[in-house]
């Protein structure tokens, strides 16, 4: 959407020559991935904690650092860092701790489990409303929170409520998952999108909510792979395959519906029968994805033959 978003608006991006060439930045710098390459091994191989394995990071970049002197961590600069670190994990230190006063007050006075009780009696044992109502609740729970601590909450209160209704559990795991991190962009309290307003010194509601309209795929997916848990790969390999190929290009076709972009700037005719074929492509089911492809396919075709019916001029059908 961001790219569509770039063609709409015909913002152009870097010329070829002025972007770094990577074999010669590779050359120059490639030492710098010791860290990350160090922290990987010792999760990996040597099934390190997080701890450890965080510490033994640390210890590569400081040694990553002193070829250069650019970069060289001086005994001032590890000072500095330390520091930095500190102040940075304030924030997360206290929100983890609030999470867990939440999570101890959802197991110690059973109301995880009323909660999900009453989600399940509110839907009447629906699944798509079971999932819309869990969906509005993680959204609720995770405002504010960082990822690992609005997870917590939600799945603690939530992911039963869906497993009860014969979800499986990777799924309802990650449904909860999902929602919990888009609470980071979803009003009134879009703690990453207002972190971006203050970095472009924009008005944060319309910030908050332009985040939500291109954002608005990922609302979608987590209720295509409740319904279809081929999408996470719980089904044969031929199904795997055929959902991800019907999900990838039905998300690409919801992204041009919104930003109303497909080989120049679509009418709303347009736009509404692309958004159909979208939501039909992105729910999995062999009827739905053949519909979606038709829908999908007739637009194409028709802008394909528009397109090329007339010359090509400047600005959107020049670029797309």
């Amino acid at each position: 959407m961001v790219d569509m978003r770039a063609v709409k608006r015909n913002i152009q991006g870097l010329k070829k020559s002025e972007l770094p060439i990577a074999r010669e930045v590779l050359a120059r710098g490639w030492y710098l991935l010791l860290p990350v390459v160090v922290l990987l091994y010792m999760l990996i191989a040597l099934k390190a904690t997080p701890m450890k394995a965080a510490i033994g990071a640390i210890i590569a970049t400081i040694v990553a650092s002193m070829p250069s002197k650019e970069t060289c961590m001086t005994p001032k600069r590890i000072c500095l860092a330390l520091a930095q670190g500190a102040s940075s994990s304030l924030e997360v230190i206290s929100a983890c701790a609030a999470a867990g006063i939440v999570v101890g007050t959802l197991s110690l006075t059973g109301l995880g489990l009323k909660l999900s009780g009453l989600i399940i009696g509110a839907s009447g044992g629906q699944i798509w409303l079971t999932l819309v109502l869990a969906a509005i609740v993680c959204l609720v729970l995770g405002m504010g929170l960082p990822t690992t601590a609005a997870y917590i909450i939600s799945a603690s209160a939530i992911a039963p409520a869906i497993i009860k209704l014969g979800v499986p559990p990777l799924v309802a795991h990650l449904f909860t998952f999902y929602f919990s991190c888009m609470s980071a962009i979803t009003p009134p309290v879009a703690v990453a999108a207002y972190a971006g307003a203050g970095i472009a010194k924009a008005a944060p509601s319309a910030v908050g909510w332009e985040a939500v309209k291109l954002g608005s795929v990922a609302f979608i997916v987590p209720f295509a792979f409740a319904y279809g848990p081929a999408l996470l790969m719980l089904a044969s390999p031929v199904e795997v395959i055929w959902a991800t190929i019907s999900a990838m290009i039905g998300v690409t076709a919801l992204a041009a519906s919104i930003e109303g972009v497909f080989m120049g700037a679509m009418p709303l005719a347009s736009r509404c029968l692309l958004f159909l074929g979208s939501l039909l492509l992105i729910k999995p089911g062999l009827s739905t994805d053949l519909m979606g492809f038709g829908f999908v396919a007739a637009l194409v075709l028709r802008r394909l033959f528009k397109h090329y019916a007339r010359p090509v001029g400047k600005g959107l059908s020049q670029r797309c």
